[in-house]
């Protein structure tokens, strides 16, 4: 069992108001500080210390935190900035981190072998109640690059240009979001009841992990179209053996090699089930992603034709910007989960396979593709109503990190950091003395510990005319405050206190933030470009630029073609020209053979 240390805490026996009385009658010349401690009822030591500046006057019980309060308050900022750039810290990251960060600044600390450890951890998360441990959710790189504002803008502008030109703004009917996911026979079983403290808890499921593709239509009225159904086969007998009456009515079924969409299949898409669905009103817009199967030419014709708009969205950003992906797959992967759970505690018999696949789907299909679901999801990604600052400005923070190459941080290193000449007396107490060196007995206790050679004097009546000693070292006043033996609690020339602090978020930036700080003569990393690289921004596909670029790969896929049929037919040429070959001379062996010898 975890012990926890319990600590006696000192309960205040003085009154704050009192407190402040004492140190005022103290620095006006009216009480010393023995008479006003004495007056009002507070301890000497405490007044003197006020009234020196070896503590501050706001400075709560307890004893003080292991870390200036500054660079914690500059860590904690730090920690909560990389969380939200997708690149958090756990546990044990930020106590290395810390430690390392107290051996640099050479802060002398009660930790052990200079790293703070789960003690530290707690008083810090009850300092700063906001931080909290929290699994983050998987990103990928690529989303994370791609989803960044400049993108992002410039898909609304055009959105929105196209909505006004097609006066669309106000026909949710008309705007429509097309996108396709995948599920397994094989599903994930659902949190159940179990026994507190139990390791294990099995989940049955199916031992089938055929893979079926479904393609969803939804417009931003919140109605919803018959939807596809892909499965993986060579013939049509693949779809023989699943029961396609239990499905949603007017569902289509296909099917393909690898059970995933093609070509073919979003071209029959488009016309079968799109085109007879959507309705005689033109003109219509239909947005989705950047899949090769969604940019058909036959599609993109077919399009044109009907006075349908086809919008791409930009790559990688459809877990904020695509309707379907934001409010619809999720309760749909749901539903089906608890489908098929329900089902399979109903009789231990029961597996799901393809003759009650349909069923199951028929059911996560009802439940999840809702008319508020959908609206929703149009809302959240801003295109009905149409409104860009739909998007939260969480989501362009991950893709910060990739542009610190382009654009740096200019930060000081601590090592080469210049501070201005500041001196003792621009820093005091909370009136006009602002801090001061403060190894000065109490007058209480022993002063064989005291280091003698940086006592203060120290004058029993202390009035406002006390001389402050110059510090004219910037390297020894960061020294000073970093071990304690100085209290900055404001400044009257801030700029001395302001680059301390400057150099402390410099090395905090350095540890906990170590991609932004990039030297500023680095040049951008080179992305190399590749033959078959993806574009990296959404497209208007009916677009005359669009069809014509198709056009011309298409040409070239033809072309590409037939020089691969010729030159099989070549090497069939030449196959067959060997073959006479050892055939003709295999024939003229025969026939030497066969002539008899002269007879002499």
């Amino acid at each position: 069992m975890l012990r926890v240390k319990k600590t006696k805490s000192k309960e205040l026996k003085y009154d704050i108001t009192a407190l402040e009385n004492a140190i005022r009658s103290v620095k006006s010349g009216e009480m010393s500080v023995r008479k006003a401690a004495q007056h009002f009822n507070v301890p000497k030591s405490t007044v003197g210390d006020r009234v020196t500046g070896k503590r501050d006057l706001e400075v709560g019980r307890g004893r003080k935190p292991a870390l200036p309060l500054e660079l914690e308050k500059s860590i904690v900022q730090s920690v909560k900035r990389a969380s939200q750039l997708g690149v958090g810290l756990s546990r044990k990251q930020l106590l290395t981190r810390t430690g390392a960060l107290v051996k640099k600044l050479k802060i002398k600390t009660p930790f052990k072998n200079s790293t703070p450890g789960k003690d530290w951890w707690q008083s810090l998360k009850e300092r700063h109640p906001d931080l909290t441990i929290r699994k983050p959710e998987k990103t990928g790189a690529l989303r994370c690059r791609m989803m960044n504002r400049q993108k992002v803008e410039a898909y609304f502008q055009d959105l929105g240009l196209i909505l006004t030109q097609k006066n669309l703004l106000e026909k949710p009917k008309m705007i429509w979001n097309m996108d396709e996911c995948g599920k397994s026979f094989e599903h994930n079983p659902v949190k159940v009841v179990a026994e507190k403290g139990a390791k294990n808890v099995p989940g049955r499921t199916s031992a089938i992990s055929t893979h079926v593709t479904i393609v969803a239509c939804v417009n931003a009225m919140g109605d919803k179209m018959s939807p596809l159904l892909v499965v993986k086969g060579k013939t049509e007998r693949s779809i023989f053996g699943f029961n396609t009456q239990e499905a949603p009515s007017g569902t289509m079924w296909d099917y393909q090699e690898s059970g995933w969409m093609d070509d073919r299949i979003g071209e029959r898409w488009f016309k079968e089930i799109f085109l007879k669905q959507c309705g005689n009103d033109r003109p219509q817009i239909l947005i989705l992603d950047g899949h090769s199967s969604h940019e058909s030419l036959a599609l993109i014709q077919e399009g044109i034709k009907e006075d349908v708009v086809v919008l791409s969205l930009p790559p990688h950003t459809t877990h904020y910007l695509q309707p379907l992906d934001r409010t619809v797959f999720g309760p749909f992967s749901k539903q089906y989960d608890r489908a098929c759970s329900e089902f399979l505690q109903q009789n231990i018999l029961h597996k799901v396979d393809k003759w009650t696949f349909p069923t199951l789907f028929h059911t996560a299909w009802n439940s999840a593709l809702t008319n508020e679901n959908i609206k929703s999801g149009f809302r959240a990604c801003g295109i009905y109503p149409f409104n860009p600052l739909a998007i939260p400005e969480c989501a362009y923070l991950p893709s910060e990190p990739s542009q610190y190459t382009e654009q740096s941080n200019s930060v000081m290193k601590s090592t080469e950091a210049e501070l201005p000449s500041t001196s003792a007396s621009a820093l005091g107490t909370s009136t006009e003395i602002e801090a001061i060196e403060t190894m000065v007995p109490s007058g209480d206790g022993p002063v064989s510990n005291v280091n003698h050679s940086q006592i203060l004097p120290l004058i029993a009546d202390i009035t406002d005319s006390l001389q402050q000693p110059e510090i004219d070292d910037p390297q020894h006043l960061l020294e000073l405050i970093l071990q304690n033996k100085i209290e900055v609690v404001a400044t009257a020339n801030e700029e001395g206190v302001a680059a301390v602090s400057d150099m402390w978020n410099a090395e905090v930036t350095s540890l906990f933030l170590p991609f932004s700080n990039v030297s500023e003569n680095k040049k951008p990393t080179e992305v190399k470009k590749t033959k078959t690289a993806s574009h990296q921004s959404h497209r208007l596909l009916t677009s005359e630029e669009v069809v014509q670029e198709k056009l011309l790969l298409a040409k070239k896929k033809e072309e590409k073609e037939n020089k691969k049929l010729e030159n099989k037919l070549k090497k069939a040429e030449r196959e067959m020209k060997k073959v006479e070959q050892v055939l003709k001379k295999s024939n003229q062996c025969k026939i030497s053979k066969c002539k008899k010898p002269k007879l002499e």
